[in-house]
């Protein structure tokens, strides 16, 4: 009931229907309590989507390195289903990457200019106590988000494009040209295009982002 009056009490001079105004801090209440919801789930299945994709190719490198090893580098029929298999968790990294990229983007959206402001009003301004705590809260919350976006996209990308140096260990002298041709589609599509999450495909969460976000903020 206090803070019910609380929010009443700015209003009670436009709306003396106090039952009108229970049922309107009653959905604002509501509406704050789902839209705090989505956003815990939302970073839940972010994380636990990227995270599964990681173990997956982490999983991934583990078998082709022993596979380099055991083979001597000369690639064998099972080259191709190895290749395969990168490529079908790449579709699936794909698919992760069109649920999340919109959340992706909107974060970024939201979060940069509001650190950035954030910054600006601390060595312009001269906002008291409570004001500037405040402040400081709100840049910390905003990096926090961008760190853990940026951070599980770039180890998820990291992880895609590891196995890359096995690959350069593969020895193509005196074997088939059709496994030659194996090696190459394999090798362009590790250092091709970036495998990952995305901004709406406008820029991959990878190390360079990390820079990019930092340089970003400080200048």
């Amino acid at each position: 009931d206090e803070v019910g009056n609380l929010f009443i009490k700015p209003f009670d001079k436009y709306i003396t229907d106090i039952v009108t105004l229970r049922i309107l801090y009653t959905i604002i209440i509501i509406l704050q309590s789902i839209s705090l919801f989505t956003w815990f789930l939302l970073n839940f299945l972010y994380g636990g989507c990227v995270t599964i994709m990681r173990d997956e190719f982490s999983q991934f490198n583990k078998d082709f390195k022993l596979y380099v090893k055991k083979v001597s580098g000369i690639p064998d029929e099972r080259f191709e289903q190895f290749r395969y298999r990168h490529q079908q968790l790449c579709e699936l990294t794909d698919s992760v990457d069109d649920i999340f990229a919109p959340y992706v983007t909107l974060t970024f959206a939201i979060s940069i200019p509001a650190i950035c402001l954030t910054i600006y009003i601390i060595f312009t301004g001269s906002p008291d106590t409570v004001t500037y705590l405040t402040i400081i809260f709100m840049a910390v919350f905003h990096l926090a988000q961008i760190c853990y976006i940026i951070t599980y996209g770039a180890l998820l990308n990291h992880h895609a494009h590891c196995c890359v140096a096995d690959v350069y260990k593969m020895r193509l002298g005196g074997i088939k040209q059709d496994f030659v041709q194996l090696v190459q589609i394999f090798t362009q599509r590790l250092t091709g295009s970036p495998i990952g999450i995305t901004c709406c495909s406008l820029f991959a969460l990878d190390k360079p982002t990390i820079l990019t976000l930092l340089g970003t903020v400080v200048t």
